[in-house]
């Protein structure tokens, strides 16, 4: 599956409009704004707000083990990286919040008033 139906699929995309968020996100990664994760059904679009720090948005078709294994491997890539703060703007699905816990992410109320949470190093 490409991200681009990943994304279509998420089942908070459809409750946003998917032609909208996908028309918002392929803008952003034209523009060297964004850029796009993914691992099996599972998308993470991280776009870059300077000062290494970012705002993640995940999008699944994946529930229960499958969806955990492939956030393990985006959430690597994410430490991996120079990213010091990333933003978590809306966070509707609680077993999305809890697989980040799950991972050791220090994951705290955001200093931002746009963001809901946050994950520190």
């Amino acid at each position: 599956m490409k991200a681009s139906e990943v994304i279509y699929n998420d089942k908070y995309t459809q409750e946003d409009g998917a032609d909208r968020v996908l028309a918002a996100i392929s803008k952003l990664v034209q523009d060297n704004m964004a850029v796009v994760l993914q691992n099996n059904g599972t998308v993470l679009v991280v776009v870059r707000l300077g000062d290494s720090a970012v705002e993640v948005h995940a999008y699944t078709v994946e529930s229960g083990l499958k969806l955990i294994s492939s956030m393990k491997i985006l959430i690597k890539k994410l430490k991996d990286s120079d990213t010091q703060v990333a933003y978590i703007a809306d966070p509707r699905d609680a077993q999305m919040l809890q697989v980040l816990k799950m991972n050791d992410l220090k994951i705290v109320p955001s200093d931002r008033p746009q963001y809901q949470h946050m994950i520190t190093r």
